[in-house]
């Protein structure tokens, strides 16, 4: 199925080997996994999930959780295998298998916690020491790559400050510090491994140090609320700007392999997606990559002449014309205008990524950004979206709150506005100019973005001013 997806040939029988594939998956969850190879598919679908409509659809964080309960309960984590009489059958011990296909079944369990743990803004699952020490064991065995053992001990590393950051309420010179002090194992690592350090290993750590950074900002804005001063924002900037490099590194390793995937995968097609025979964590990584970038782009609104800038604009489009290079695939396509719309707000001093959300740890931002786009584009009043109105959820209320519901729905119809989860939104802070622009859009609009954008080489700092006029933020 992963391989017909957008294969030249057999992208025609990409339905029917998906439908025996939900019948087949079905099936499989209704009893505990015990074979081994059974739990390996499970973790194909984790790294290559089928294609879904929209991001919050998409089921690989849940099967993710299944996925190391199956271990667990298997004991790939552990050392020795034990059968016991009535709980597994004899033949499925786990001795008739290869010991290093075993271990990097598990250690791949845990690599998958960590990247969609980053991707969710959630604490890893197997945030524990005792998961620590089982994958620092494996990674001893010889027969284990050393480029594959240095993206564990990353793994670990970012897990380990992910769990100390959450059980510390630190103040704003701590959380500057964790994320600096990261940033410097992560150089002494390097260092250290230099004749391992392969770009996988590179994509690893970069996307750790630019997480680590961004969930110390988030910290910071958590532990300040309404009230920050000079020195508090001063710490919060300089984490923005340490996140900016490993972004742009993310963006130019990832461009590196859109670039070559005629070369790499010619039996794909070119409209169907950027990153054939990558999972999917790469494309998120790059969303996240750019995301990072357009809060750098935010937060610099009033300096143009940032001695960064120009590579920061560079590597934002790099990453939006890949998403845009793959109209097959709507996820991509809708990253796309995402990064498109938040960002043309942004660069027009139009829009800002305000912290709404500050619960996810580093991804905030993406949810930030997720938030800003779709108030652009009318999402509030979007049926699928929007909470429907009030009047019509009384029959969920308890008698008590029903008729402040109803009067709440009163006061919203005759102020014009409709009770909805945006509320709390400052509508100051993306009014957009509206002559010529129709917004919010509701309808996209193709015109809107003429000359955004055409091509796919690597564009200047002179063409990133035609979307972007001069006085502009962005």
């Amino acid at each position: 199925m992963l391989g017909a997806r957008y294969h030249r040939t057999y992208q025609d029988q990409y339905p029917v080997i998906r439908a025996a594939h939900s019948r087949l998956y079905g099936n499989k969850l209704c009893e505990a996994v015990e074979h081994p190879l059974d739990l390996q598919a499970l973790l194909l679908l984790c790294s290559w999930p089928a294609a879904v409509n929209s991001q919050w659809k998409d089921p690989s964080w849940m099967l993710n959780g299944a996925v190391i309960n199956c271990a667990r309960q298997m004991g790939l984590d552990k050392p020795k295998d034990k059968v016991f009489f009535g709980t597994r059958r004899a033949n499925n011990q786990l001795a008739r298998f290869a010991p290093r296909l075993l271990k990097l079944t598990w250690l791949k369990c845990f690599a998958l916690d960590v990247q969609m743990s980053l991707w969710h803004g959630n604490l890893p699952t197997l945030a524990a020491a005792r998961y620590y020490k089982s994958v620092t064991d494996f990674c001893r065995d010889p027969s284990i790559p050393r480029d594959y053992a240095l993206q564990m001990e990353l793994h670990v590393r970012a897990s380990r400050f992910l769990l100390q950051m959450d059980e510390s309420l630190a103040p704003p010179q701590l959380a500057w510090t964790l994320a600096t002090t990261f940033g410097q194992d992560l150089a002494d690592l390097k260092r250290e491994h230099a004749t391992d350090w392969t770009p996988e290993v590179g994509l690893v750590a970069d996307t750790a140090q630019m997480y680590i950074c961004m969930a110390s900002h988030v910290q910071i804005i958590n532990g300040s609320a309404n009230d920050m001063d000079h020195v508090t924002a001063a710490y919060a900037k300089e984490l923005i700007q340490s996140a900016v490099s490993p972004a742009i590194q993310c963006i130019e390793y990832i461009w590196e392999l859109f670039s070559q995937r005629a070369s790499r995968c010619p039996s794909f097609r070119d409209d169907s997606t950027p990153l054939p025979g990558c999972p999917k964590h790469h494309s998120r990584t790059l969303f996240y990559a750019a995301t990072v970038l357009l809060q750098f782009l935010d937060s610099e609104e009033k300096n143009l002449r940032h001695p960064r800038l120009e590579a920061v604009r560079n590597a934002f489009q790099k990453a939006h014309v890949l998403f845009r290079s793959c109209p097959l695939s709507r996820e991509h396509a809708n990253a796309g205008r995402s990064l498109d719309v938040a960002g043309r707000a942004i660069g027009h001093n139009q829009g800002h990524l305000k912290s709404n959300v500050t619960t996810r740890m580093g991804a905030s931002s993406m949810y930030n950004l997720t938030w800003l786009s779709g108030l652009l584009r009318g999402r509030e009043t979007d049926e699928e979206f929007g909470l429907p109105p009030v009047s019509n959820q009384q029959g969920l209320l308890p008698a008590t709150q029903a008729s402040y519901a109803v009067t709440l729905s009163m006061e919203g119809s005759a102020a014009g506005n409709q009770v909805l989860p945006w509320n709390d939104w400052d509508a100051s802070a993306i009014a957009m100019p509206l002559d010529g622009l129709d917004f919010p859009f509701g309808v996209w609009d193709e015109a809107l973005y003429q000359d955004w954008l055409t091509t796919t080489a690597a564009i200047g700092l002179e063409d990133w001013n035609v979307a972007y006029p001069s006085g502009s933020a962005g």
